[in-house]
């Protein structure tokens, strides 16, 4: 009678083990490894324990931090790895303000979501950013700037080096150019490099210039490192060029407008809104407005 006292219960648990294990393995529930030792070793209680767990598990709901979560597959890098969007936000809150609200979670969760999407877009908001006083916000900022100034420097050395041993490549030098311009626009280029940058993309940019006929993204670039570097003579020459080729471009007396400002000459600024005013000139609205600001002022 005490055997078969004792056989009932062991018969039972291995019956329980074996329908349950059928059951959490069509998938219904989930199961790990480590469930399966104690299930088969505590009679009884092991197989009810595991199925209570597993039943915890299939409808818990997880709320893990996504911020944190996503950033943490990327930290070492955060520009170059396509990432997911982040989810909308119906109570969105602009970077601007949440670096100087006292949330330290809503301006560090912020951050995180700039990294997230194109840094270099953000820039200015970055550069803003590494001067909070929060020391995570500051050091996530600095981290993806040195990032993207790191990147920035290895392709311009990069295709530098290709240049030189392919220098009929045109596409080749078009990338060059475009790189150049983009790190130096982008506000992130050292000023005693400043430029350096420019005079090598000025020299870029007249091999360019005299592979084709004239290209207006690439005069337009060279207009505007001229000004840069204080070049105003040959900016206003090359803006000739363009009139002469475009006319009725709004380009080619912006940037008539551009120069007459930057080399301070009130008459010939006089002259390019009278011209402006009168010309047959495809304006667009963002082009009118320019002219009208300076006609008013002037006014």
């Amino acid at each position: 009678m005490p055997q078969t006292f004792v056989l009932y219960p062991i018969i039972l648990h291995f019956i329980s083990c074996l329908l349950l294990f059928t059951f959490l393995f069509s998938g219904k529930m989930p199961v790990s490894a480590a469930q399966i030792l104690p299930t088969l070793l505590i009679p009884v209680f092991g197989p009810i324990a595991t199925l209570t767990a597993s039943i915890a598990e299939k409808f818990s709901i997880h709320k893990p931090d996504a911020i944190a979560s996503e950033f943490q597959g990327s930290i070492e890098d955060p520009y170059w790895i396509t990432l997911r969007a982040p989810k909308k936000d119906e109570e969105v809150v602009p970077l601007e303000e949440a670096l100087i609200i006292n949330d330290r979670g809503t301006r560090k969760g912020l951050v995180f979501d700039t990294l997230l999407e194109d840094p270099l877009d953000n820039i200015d908001i970055l550069l803003l950013a590494r001067e909070n006083n929060d020391a995570d916000t500051a050091h996530y900022a600095n981290t993806t700037i040195s990032k993207i100034q790191r990147d920035f420097q290895l392709q311009i050395q990069k295709l530098a080096v290709e240049i030189e041993n392919s220098p009929d490549n045109i596409e080749l030098l078009d990338r060059y150019i475009h790189t150049l311009d983009r790190f130096i626009n982008s506000g992130l280029s050292e000023a005693y490099l400043l430029r350096k940058q420019r005079i090598i993309l000025s020299d870029l940019l007249d091999r360019r210039l005299q592979r084709t006929d004239p290209d207006r993204l690439f005069l337009d670039l060279k207009i505007q490192n001229c000004i840069a570097l204080g070049e105003i003579n040959e900016a206003s020459r090359i803006n000739n060029l363009r009139i002469e080729k475009w006319p009725r471009d709004e380009k080619s007396w912006l940037n008539e407008l551009q120069i007459s400002v930057a080399s301070r000459d009130a008459m010939r600024l006089k002259q390019v809104i009278t011209h402006a005013e009168s010309a047959d000139i495809n304006w667009t609205e963002n082009g009118r407005e320019k002219i009208a600001f300076w006609r008013e002022g002037r006014g």
